[in-house]
């Protein structure tokens, strides 16, 4: 065999482990919930639905949120006892002063006050229009960030949301970094909008099982947030094989606690919510650190397994080196 002939060889090897090594280090997306409202959701639950339902013409899930009425409409999901990533457009059509559209994933209970929760919303408050990010633990620990300096750790330029606009929001929760992550996008162009992280001072790990858009603990009964969501997606990004193995790995049945497992699929309206646990208070709990603001966020993507094409290349570097000098 000529030296050219094992040069090629050689080449078409380290192509092919490269290959081989880019396809093994992609994670698998677990599915939770994707929804992109071309058909009607029946998998989603109110008691309202007149001011929660699917938009036949316009293809999106309609919302009017009113404080006061602990309104909501809930969807559910796995249990989540890992981090997660939570995708979502949203588009305001009239958000009136201390109004507010809230959606995120935690208890089916739907509250705003108690944990385990990841919320997001969209409020008019009294530095204008702005975006929060919330999160509370299994131990009722809040912490939150929104697009305003003046309201929690965000340090940069006040960003404000407009009625009539549509945006993307992507949320990630990462229990190994402790942290929750927002970025806001155009859905259109994809250009950047505002992003930033509050940390996590605890675990969430007991009934992050729920999607919903909730007033649940809005109390201002003349507050109104009127708009639509759509392409909701929630996943989970397994790296390892570990989380898809222990999901389809059968548990003890959990213990129905203010859970629609027994609701029949309906927008009945005589369905009655569940009770709200007024009772717990959260606390609030500044970040350990305020970091300086940036005009984007990290992806907070989980690092990928060593790849073996270093020692590989340069093995094969040191062979051709050889080759030549002969």
């Amino acid at each position: 065999m000529t030296q050219k002939t094992i040069i090629i060889v050689l080449l078409l090897v380290l192509f092919s482990l490269q290959i081989y090594a880019s396809a093994a280090e992609l994670p698998e997306k677990i599915q939770l919930y994707k929804n992109d409202f071309s058909t009607s959701p029946d998998d989603w639950l109110t008691k309202n639905p007149t001011r929660y339902y699917w938009d036949n013409e316009s293809k999106v899930y309609h919302y009017l949120s009113k404080g006061g009425t602990s309104g909501y409409t809930t969807v559910k999901i796995p249990l989540i006892e890992t981090g997660f990533i939570l995708e979502f457009d949203v588009t305001p059509i009239a958000t009136s002063k201390n109004g507010a559209f809230r959606f995120g994933v935690g208890t089916a209970d739907a509250n705003t006050g108690t944990g385990p929760l990841v919320l997001v919303s969209l409020e008019n408050t009294k530095y204008g229009n702005i975006f929060y990010l919330s999160s509370i633990t299994d131990e009722n620990v809040k912490t939150y960030t929104s697009s305003s300096p003046q309201d929690g750790s965000y340090g940069g330029t006040t960003i404000r949301f407009e009625d009539n606009k549509s945006y993307h929001i992507y949320v990630r929760f990462d229990p190994d970094q402790g942290r929750t992550t927002i970025r806001v996008t155009d859905p259109t162009t994809n250009e950047f909008i505002w992003g930033f992280y509050t940390d996590v001072n605890g675990e969430m790990k007991t009934g992050l099982s729920y999607l919903f858009i909730t007033s649940v603990g809005d109390g201002l009964t003349d507050a109104t947030a009127e708009g639509s969501i759509d392409n909701i997606d929630c996943y989970i990004l397994d790296y390892t094989g570990e989380i898809a193995k222990a999901m389809a790995t059968p548990i003890a049945e959990i213990p129905k606690n203010n859970v629609y497992d027994d609701v029949i699929p309906t927008l009945a309206p005589h369905i009655t919510p569940p009770p709200l646990h007024t009772e717990i208070e959260p606390v609030t709990v500044s970040p350990k650190y305020k970091p300086v603001a940036t005009n984007d966020t990290e992806q907070q993507t989980p690092a990928s397994p060593p790849s073996l094409m270093i020692p590989l290349v340069s093995l094969a570097a040191g062979i051709l080196c050889i080759l030549y000098r002969r």
